[in-house]
């Protein structure tokens, strides 16, 4: 490392619920580093599975300093809460249970610390890769690549939609803002990194290394299989940013009522969607996250429906049947 560059150490966290069969190779990542971190802490969020006797048994072997935290189920803000408690050094970076890092993950994303200009630094993504629950590389489904513009003070961007990349997995954040903006929010089921994000990015400066960083786990048991659940805790996310976004009178994205009004259409039960909109949201509000609609939802649902025809349309005609 060159005289000018700085030394920085970073504790990792990994939050693991029943994730026996997968712990071990994200534990191993990380410990596989080519510049490895300071510890590791991981969080059993009251697994009944074998998570504890893997985790031990690693720890027992690892030349790294491997932190255990066990704690009755609370999801996995609260557990990432738990790691962030015990947590050292300057930077964290998160890892789900499922997921594996590449070797130089961390090193990666030192690089852009020591080369970032920018004078708030506080969170660095990456690009990521998909595999399958045998480790196999998924090449049939769509990546999102970062967007050179999504660096720097990107608040009113990223109220646009989670353009982090890599999901938590991918992120390293410098410690002391957790301090300053608070912890994950534990009232979110959905959308917790999202949130976490913004709020970040509302203070701070982001940016990205340019380089794949983690393999995300796509398996059965990662899978939002009750969808109305999962809807629910959306709404509770875009509830909890309308109301922010009111107190800074800004106006609402359209990216959230196309997203609402999508959900809405994908359910098998029309009628049930729409009672859990009307439940965290009253008619003033619906009218503005429905503005580009000029208010009215059966408009919005007319406009999105009318969007997902011709963007099947234009995929068709791009990709015709052999």
């Amino acid at each position: 490392m060159a005289n000018n560059e700085r030394k920085i150490s970073v504790s990792v966290i990994i939050p693991c619920y029943n994730g026996g069969k997968f712990v071990a190779e994200a534990i191993n990542s990380v410990i596989k580093q080519s510049l490895p971190p300071e510890c590791i802490i991981v969080v059993n969020d009251g697994s009944v599975d074998d998570t504890e006797s893997v985790v031990l048994d690693l720890r027992d072997r690892s030349a790294i300093e491997i932190k255990y935290v066990k704690q009755e189920n609370k999801g996995l803000s609260a557990a990432r809460n738990a790691g962030l408690a015990v947590a050292k050094g300057d930077w964290v970076a998160f890892l789900d249970a499922d997921d594996i890092w590449y070797e130089n993950k961390l090193e990666e994303q030192l690089k852009v610390i020591n080369a970032s200009n920018f004078a708030k630094l506080g969170l660095i993504y990456g690009r990521y890769t998909l595999i399958n629950q045998r480790g196999e590389a998924i090449s049939n489904l769509p990546i999102v690549y970062p967007n050179p513009k999504n660096r720097g003070h990107m608040f009113r961007r990223l109220l646009a939609g989670n353009f982090i990349s890599g999901s938590g997995s991918a992120a390293l954040v410098k410690k002391e803002i957790f301090g300053n903006i608070g912890s994950f929010d534990e009232g979110l089921g959905a959308c917790e990194d999202w949130d976490m994000w913004l709020r970040i990015a509302q203070k701070y400066d982001v940016d990205y290394a340019d380089a794949d960083l983690v393999q995300i786990r796509l398996h059965e048991d990662n899978m939002q299989r009750d969808s109305s659940r999962m809807f629910a805790n959306e709404l509770k996310f875009f509830r909890k940013w309308t109301r922010m976004l009111d107190e800074k009178k800004l106006r609402y994205p359209a990216t959230w009522g196309v997203a609402i009004m999508s959900r809405m259409l994908s359910s098998v039960d029309a009628r049930a969607p729409m009672d859990l909109f009307k439940k965290y949201f009253i008619e003033t509000e619906r009218k503005k996250l429905f503005w580009f609609a000029c208010g009215s939802v059966a408009v919005a649902r007319v406009m999105v429906i009318t969007y997902k025809f011709l963007m099947n349309l234009r995929n068709s005609a791009a990709h015709p049947p052999a």
